[in-house]
């Protein structure tokens, strides 16, 4: 299993090589989404619960979004 992190405050993960090992010899077992990227929610950067300050659009839950690929 490999899984994969995102969010509004953290970078995107470049997956680079493995892009092409994840389209070939895995598929999504799990897409665990805590808040869609809403422009309206503000975000403190050193907030480690990754929950907005203002806005709460979109928001399940407090952490990031997880991409869980699971081997075929």
């Amino acid at each position: 299993m490999i899984v994969v992190p995102s969010s509004p405050l953290i970078p995107a993960v470049d997956l680079g090589k493995v892009a092409s090992i994840l389209a070939t010899d895995y598929s999504v077992g799990a897409d665990l989404i805590a808040g869609a990227d809403d422009p309206d929610n503000v975000y403190d950067t050193q907030d480690e619960f990754y929950l907005p300050l203002t806005g709460f659009h979109g928001i399940d839950r407090p952490g990031p979004n997880l991409t869980v690929y699971v081997r075929r």
